[in-house]
């Protein structure tokens, strides 16, 4: 797979589905992420949901 398809891949993937994919691939738990990003465990389980947490700006979100 070439970078370019790399990259079409990734921006077809929701931000949610790349944190959880890059969380689990870390071997990390939501806690683990939530701590290191300074966020609630409930947010980051949000945002792996899809769900656009009311106490998080969407620029956070898109990146």
């Amino acid at each position: 797979m070439n970078t370019e398809a790399t990259h079409d891949q990734n921006e077809a993937q929701s931000t949610g589905v790349r944190l959880r994919n890059a969380r689990e691939q870390l071997g990390l738990s939501q806690q683990a992420v939530a701590e290191r990003l300074c966020l609630k465990v409930s947010t980051v389980r949000d945002i792996e949901e899809d769900k656009a947490p009311a106490d998080l700006a969407s620029t956070f979100l898109r990146g």
